[in-house]
């Protein structure tokens, strides 16, 4: 390049010039998108966090409704629902969305990932108590 005419070599630095900038407005852009996908993704997992806390406090619930078919005493049977099995529940859950977020938000590179995956288990607690004060409000009507 340097042994060719100064008016061809003025020509390849403005192509290769240009070329940086066309690159540097496609990067832009790519965070942009980046960020947005980045945002989308934690709204995403606060709302699994919010939803399967509230069902996951309505699972025990299910196999009772089957046998609602089968008989009568259906309000005896929601009684009986074991805390036990609420309690493994829980922890199933819990251990499934503290290890989901922390995971996703890994691969996103996020700056704070495990406070962020803790606020999401949180979010999990704080719906799966809700749901059950309100199963239990609702059952005590």
């Amino acid at each position: 390049m340097l042994k060719k005419s100064s008016p061809e070599t003025g020509i390849r630095i403005q192509n290769i010039l240009f070329n940086l900038e066309s690159n540097k407005k496609l990067i832009l852009k790519r965070k942009i998108l980046l960020n947005s996908l980045q945002f989308k993704s934690f709204i995403l997992l606060i709302i699994l966090s919010c939803l399967i806390g509230l069902l996951s406090n309505l699972m025990p619930f299910i196999g009772h409704f089957f046998q609602f078919m089968n008989s009568l005493n259906f309000y005896s049977d929601i009684i009986q629902i074991s805390v036990i099995n609420s309690f493994i529940i829980l922890i199933t859950f819990s251990i499934i969305i503290f290890y989901t977020s922390y995971t996703i938000l890994k691969l996103l590179n996020s700056k704070n990932y495990l406070i962020i995956s803790i606020i999401n288990l949180c979010l999990y607690w704080l719906f799966y108590y809700f749901t059950w004060c309100l199963l239990n409000f609702i059952l005590n009507l």
